[in-house]
């Protein structure tokens, strides 16, 4: 990315997204536009109508996870040629994520239209379970493969290790690359009966074209984080919505099914289990806020009227804890350490 942006160049992403290409956009100097597309209307994906909507005179880069990061959401034939037009049309880039590609039962390389546009960024963490390892692929047109190199942090390469694994998994893997589809398809059955089974919560997009999903659980009054850190105490490891979405963290958790049956199978009952119980807790003692240190008014915006956020305020209020009040659009706490 710093290869292909300078100071004011703007770069188009989605929000929910993965947070990190924003961050590093922001710390080379790009304005990023974070497209909201957490919605039935544009299928819960950047599509190439909103990013046309969203270009400007700056735009350098769109940003396309596919499939995304957190959602599970991907592209027809049709869409990635049209984000391929609008790279040559508007003189752009196109950054595109394929990380979680070979969970999907059908997917489509924009760079076989615009080539000479395209980034496709390729990791072996997911789909190889080789996260540990560290190892990924940029893949361009030798004349976009140049500026590169400027940019390489690793000067001594890639360990050994990393790349034998690598090429094993390339050369193996037609013969169990079918067999994991299958599975995490199957996977994401025994999650939606569990989904179902609580009134108020959905799976945004079913079935997910990656290995993880989103469940909305906002209607239910539950918050992510009180959710998630339940599970934890479980032993059962999901993600808040925060960790994807600067704007809808408070609506979901999100998961990853590339797991044996029986441990999704566990994740599954305990959803139903701990969805029930911090239900019944809604009004009530909801939310301990450890970090606390003093009496504050904790006002709490849904990503309905504004990013989520926190704001604080003195208060002379003298309650010993944190108690979740008012509707669901609107929620304040009291908190004292």
């Amino acid at each position: 990315m710093h290869s292909y942006i300078e100071l004011g160049d703007g770069i188009i992403t989605s929000d929910p997204g993965y947070l990190i290409i924003e961050n590093f956009a922001r710390r080379f100097g790009a304005k990023v536009t974070s497209v909201h597309i957490y919605n039935k209307e544009c299928s819960y994906k950047l599509t190439p109508k909103l990013a046309r909507d969203n270009i400007d005179e700056k735009t350098k880069i769109i940003s396309l996870i596919d499939p995304l990061n957190p959602l599970g959401s991907s592209y027809t034939k049709d869409e990635i040629k049209e984000f391929a037009k609008i790279a040559e049309e508007r003189d752009l880039y196109l950054l595109h994520d394929i990380t979680y590609r070979d969970f999907a039962k059908k997917h489509y390389l924009v760079a076989k239209h615009a080539p000479e546009r395209t980034l496709t960024i390729y990791s072996f963490s997911k789909i190889c379970g080789m996260a540990g390892l560290r190892i990924g692929a940029v893949v361009t047109v030798p004349e976009m493969m140049e500026p590169l190199k400027a940019v390489i942090i690793n000067d001594l390469g890639t360990n050994a290790l990393s790349q034998i694994g690598a090429i094993k998994a390339l050369k193996t893997k037609k013969k169990w690359i079918k067999r994991v589809r299958e599975h995490t398809y199957e996977n994401q059955k025994i999650i939606k009966k569990a989904v179902d089974e609580v009134e108020g919560s959905f799976i945004p997009v079913y079935p997910s074209n990656a290995n993880m999903m989103a469940i909305d659980i906002y209607n239910t009054g539950v918050f992510p984080d009180d959710l998630t850190e339940c599970f934890l105490k479980r032993k059962i490891f999901v993600r808040q919505g925060s960790y994807t979405s600067r704007f809808y963290g408070d609506r979901y958790i999100r998961l990853s099914f590339s797991i044996p049956k029986e441990q999704v199978e566990v994740f599954a009952e305990n959803f139903i289990d701990l969805m029930g119980s911090l239900k019944k807790l809604k009004g009530k003692l909801i939310h301990p806020l450890r970090s606390c240190q003093k009496e504050t008014i904790l006002y709490h915006f849904p990503a309905a009227e504004s990013p989520a956020r926190f704001g604080r305020v003195s208060t002379p209020f003298n309650y010993r804890q944190f108690f979740l009040l008012g509707t669901p659009l609107h929620r304040i706490g009291y908190c004292i350490h």
